[in-house]
């Protein structure tokens, strides 16, 4: 199974995100902090300083700021985290010790509150809640479909388009599941499946590709080899090892004349970068017959290009020829009836068919042109009112059908 598939390279700007905290310096929150719980002599620092400072404002009796720091160990941060997360609060706000309160220096001051931030960070218990149910849209469903089964699907055929919040089109909350999409999906995934395994029952169908027509067909087009003009570059998936028949008709305007055959042009099909027909357009003799009959030198152009394998070319054929009813006008019989009894006849439908011969006689009354029809009968005879006042003829019209005209001039 033969799979040509789409490459999609996507370029675009790489974003730096960057995060400025006020009121931190380096060493603070945010910076990965040290796996090895702090010793004994640690605590005992940290735990001097709270009672030098802290602890006389904040315990058991005066409880300020509803805050009690005199029970908290501070070998178990994790165990009391939302009264240290106020702490910490307070202390990077530079709100305690209050003003005019003994307070530590700076350095010792900074070292607590990232020691304590950093007990609070290496005790903490991530937070990772189930994934709720997220659908894919349609991008990321097309694109799922091509890294894992090596096919490019157009899902806008398939699958109808997403809504969206705020342009985004990939929100959970508006990604949901009703019975007539999960329907639409389940066909995708039918026919996709039988495009990755290949199935020899697929039905031939035809896929017209059409080039812009606001694109110039006298420049290079982008991802064409280097040196061509013009063209069109076509993406597609091929799913069975089969013949493939490929078309190119050419542009014409809305009189059907093609243009650009004053110059000579060759039409070029490669696959997968392997050319396999080429064929001439245009020049003097191309233009010469464009310019006899515009329309007859476009389909021949056109045949040059239908099928690029001559098994598979279509070959155009004459059909069954139709030929019109013959009218004659404003004639008369001069002592013959044989013409009325012919027509009687034909009226009751026991009459055979006639050779007609028609001539065209010149002021000598010598035959100048002879036409024959085949096979004819009258379907048709307008007489006039026969008012002898008048100047009509005795026949005004005859309408002969007939199944072949032939000229004999002989």
């Amino acid at each position: 199974m033969r799979k040509k598939s789409l490459f999609v390279m996507v370029a675009g700007p790489v974003f730096c995100l960057a995060a400025v905290v006020f009121g931190q310096t380096a060493g603070q929150r945010g910076r990965p902090s040290s796996t090895v719980a702090a010793g004994p002599q640690t605590y005992a620092t940290q735990r001097a300083i709270l009672e030098d400072y802290c602890v006389d404002c904040h315990n058991d009796r005066a409880r300020t700021g509803n805050l009690s720091l005199q029970a908290l160990d501070v070998a178990k941060v994790g165990e009391h985290r939302k009264e240290w997360e106020k702490v910490v609060r307070k202390l990077r706000a530079g709100m305690m010790p209050p003003p005019g309160i003994d307070r530590p220096d700076k350095t010792a001051y900074v070292g607590f509150v990232t020691w304590l931030e950093n007990e609070l960070d290496r005790t903490a218990t991530p937070y990772m809640p189930a994934p709720g149910l997220h659908r894919l849209n349609r991008t990321e469903y097309g694109n799922a479909i091509r890294d894992l089964l090596n096919i490019e699907v157009d899902v806008k055929e398939l699958l109808p388009p997403d809504d969206e919040s705020n342009g985004f089109d990939n929100i959970a909350d508006v990604l949901r599941v009703s019975p007539s999409l999960l329907e639409q999906y389940l066909a995708a995934a039918r026919k996709i499946s039988a495009m990755a395994v290949g199935d020899p029952t697929f039905i031939p169908v035809t896929q017209v590709y059409r080039a812009p027509p606001d694109r110039a067909q006298d420049r290079h087009i982008e991802g064409l080899p280097l040196g061509t003009r013009g063209g069109l570059l076509i993406k597609d998936n091929f799913p069975l090892d089969a013949e493939y028949q490929i078309n190119i008709v050419l542009l014409r305007n809305v009189l059907g004349y093609m243009k650009g055959l004053e110059w000579p042009h060759q039409i070029e099909i490669a696959v997968d970068g392997e050319r396999v027909f080429l064929k001439p357009v245009g020049g003097d003799e191309d233009n010469r017959d464009s310019d006899a009959n515009f329309a007859t030198a476009a389909d021949m152009i056109d045949g040059r290009f239908d099928g690029y394998n001559p098994s598979f070319a279509t070959i155009k054929m004459p059909g069954l020829q139709k030929s019109g009813n013959v009218t004659l006008k404003r004639g008369i019989f001069a002592k013959d009836n044989k013409f009325f009894d012919w027509y009687q006849a034909i009226k009751r439908n026991t009459a055979k068919r006639s050779t007609v011969t028609i001539k065209l006689l010149d002021e000598s009354g010598n035959p100048t042109m002879t036409w024959k029809l085949a096979n004819a009968w009258p379907t048709k005879v307008s007489s006039s009112d026969l008012n002898a006042s008048g100047n009509e003829v005795a026949v005004e019209s005859i309408e002969l059908a007939h199944e072949g005209l032939t000229i004999d001039n002989k």
